[in-house]
């Protein structure tokens, strides 16, 4: 079952995004610690104010695309 059909079976039809990506990786700092605010601000077109925090920097590539 695809995942929009399933969120929408088992939530609501209100829970279903517009689109679902599966991203090649996720951004984290050198703790490991995933940065969900690095993702939102590229695609809300927001400046990444703390970019050398993040360990694995050019996953970002995917996300500016994605924008």
């Amino acid at each position: 079952m695809l995942e929009k059909e399933r969120l929408k079976n088992q939530a609501s039809p209100r829970h279903v995004p517009k689109w679902i990506l599966e991203a090649p990786d996720i951004p984290h700092t050198a703790n490991n610690k995933v940065t969900e605010k690095a993702v939102k601000c590229i695609l809300a077109g927001q400046n990444l104010s703390n970019q050398e925090s993040i360990a694995n920097q050019e996953c970002l590539s995917f996300f500016h695309q994605v924008r």
